[in-house]
């Protein structure tokens, strides 16, 4: 009865730990609304799109008379995490409801944390410290304070590691067991797939699972069936991108402009940015890691609990986290030199983060000797400590540049940090400034509208990649409000073609470039502002 008790108040006790952790962390790090980069911007597009029932697709803002909005089929962004949003948000623009998609899925992965150590017999205590912990790397902090897929990846990729953990503790003659692991592993799977493609790249885990398996016969036909419908499932989704869009990937992607050595480079630099470089924090994580040791003798505890050390599972456990760190990192490391996309940095390497974690708290049960598992145990907590207390120091400057700079302006990589377009990245009077030209029922024409009309809340086209006279009279046909944001020289153009026709435009002075009212009008004005 004591050891229910006790389950329960563990369960309990962990539970509201972690979400508390979570609602804190979220309500800390998106005051005004999740955070939002270019990649933000197009889930929620997409995710608008599927709630509104239009389906997989992407808002296609290319320049129509009528002002209506056109829809093209959508393949470069998995569909699991828009399809995730689509049941949260009510527009492109809400920003606020992911904050609570963002703390349901930072508590699954602190949860998934705690029990794959749990699984691991750690002790209990240990293992939620960890887990908290965890949740607190800048790793962790960045990604959740955006509207990323990472934050559905990083969840699903800790329940892999959890289903593998609790298959390899099965004994041989637990058949059914066995096959709803590798059926729920499969569905894992292939949802990692589908929230970000990278997520392929664990199809390797398959023979892993057998090579650490009894090696039975049961055990051969569960892992080859599951790999085969695993595979059967990822052939069907990927030759149905090529159907779409006639690239397996979903889109065209042009070829890498960094070889391997830049690319080690970056990732070198992204996971030096996430330790502290303070001398403090650095003293102060070790300080912590001696209180917690310290506690543990204290109480004649152990890092493993009262359980017996099972050496050569805890083995197979550590491999299992080795090789999906390295799978995923070297997956990294190869697309990233094979194609073009955003450069290696802290968002990318997000994911390996929480597993090489894990791995640090396996390192003291690896050996028998209390003491040697101790002072393992100091180090791995040293470190841990560091991270995190990295990670509150980025949490203390978001919450301190959201309200000088309207931005969390966390960290990329090295003194690189992130852009934000949820209070505007760049400066709100420019915002405002635009919007305030466009009036309700006009439209901006503008580089880039996705990203304005997120911003202004208007409805927003691309320029017309093609100026002549017939171009000339549907842009005249424009509801009153409407402006084109161009290049001075652009428009000089643009007022050369239309004076030939007997008209003329108002021009607004904003700087760097101007705002061409429209429609045209017969008398032409002038106005700085």
């Amino acid at each position: 009865m004591t050891d229910i008790k006790s389950s329960i108040g563990f369960h309990i006790v962990s539970i509201m730990t972690l979400l508390l952790i979570a609602v804190f962390l979220i309500q800390a790090l998106t005051p005004y609304g999740s955070a939002t980069s270019p990649d933000s911007i197009s889930y929620l597009d997409i995710g608008s799109n599927l709630s509104n029932g239009k389906g997989l697709v992407t808002t296609n803002l290319a320049f129509d008379t009528a002002g209506t909005s056109s829809y093209s089929p959508q393949r470069l962004w998995p569909p699991a995490y828009p399809a995730l949003l689509s049941c949260f948000i009510k527009n492109s623009f809400d920003v606020e409801r992911v904050r609570f998609l963002s703390v349901i899925l930072l508590f699954f992965s602190g949860t998934i944390s705690l029990l794959i150590l749990r699984t691991a017999q750690i002790d209990w205590l240990i293992s939620l410290l960890f887990a908290v912990l965890t949740m607190l790397t800048l790793p962790m902090v960045l990604i959740y304070t955006y509207i990323w897929s990472e934050t559905l990846f990083v969840p699903i990729l800790l329940g892999m590691v959890l289903v593998i953990f609790k298959y390899l503790r099965l004994p041989s003659d637990k058949v059914l067991q066995k096959s709803i692991f590798i059926g729920l592993f499969v569905a894992l799977g292939f949802t990692l797939v589908l929230t970000r493609y990278i997520g392929v790249a664990m199809i390797l885990l398959f023979p892993l699972i057998y090579a650490l398996s009894s090696k039975d016969h049961f055990d051969r036909i569960i892992i080859f069936c599951g790999l085969l419908v695993y595979t059967l499932f990822v052939v069907l989704f990927l030759a149905d991108n090529y159907r779409v869009t006639e690239n397996i990937s979903g889109g065209t992607r042009s070829p890498s402009s960094l070889g391997l050595e830049d690319n080690l480079i970056h990732m070198t630099e992204a996971f030096m940015t996430i330790l502290p470089t303070s001398l403090i924090s650095i003293v102060l994580g070790i300080i912590l890691a001696c209180i917690v040791i310290f506690g543990i003798v204290a109480t004649k505890g152990s890092w493993a609990g009262e359980s017996q050390p099972d050496i050569a599972l805890r083995l197979k456990y550590a491999l299992v986290l080795i090789s999906v760190t390295m799978l995923y990192l070297v997956a990294l490391l190869a697309m990233r030199t094979h194609s073009s996309f955003d450069q290696i940095d802290v968002r990318l390497i997000a994911p390996a983060v929480p597993i090489i974690v894990l791995m640090l708290a396996f390192f003291p049960v690896m050996v028998t000797s209390r003491v040697a598992s101790l002072s393992i145990g100091l180090v791995s907590l040293s470190l841990l400590s560091m991270l995190a207390l990295q990670g509150l120091n980025g949490v203390t400057s978001a919450i301190i540049n959201w309200e000088e700079s309207g931005s969390p302006a966390l960290p990329m990589r090295g003194n690189i940090t992130f852009n934000n377009f949820t209070a505007g990245n760049q400066e709100r009077a420019a915002v405002e400034l635009i919007r305030s030209l466009v009036e309700t029922e006009g439209y901006l024409f503008i580089e880039r509208p996705l990203i304005w009309r997120f911003l202004t809340r208007r409805d927003t086209f691309s320029r017309p990649s093609i100026l002549d006279t017939k171009m000339i009279d549907r842009l005249n046909g424009m509801p009153n409000g409407s402006i084109i944001i161009t290049s001075l020289a652009e428009a000089q153009r643009i007022y050369s073609m239309i004076e030939a026709v007997g008209l003329q435009m108002e021009i607004v002075n904003l700087g760097d470039v101007v705002g061409i009212r429209l429609p045209f009008s017969d008398k032409g004005q002038i106005i700085d502002l």
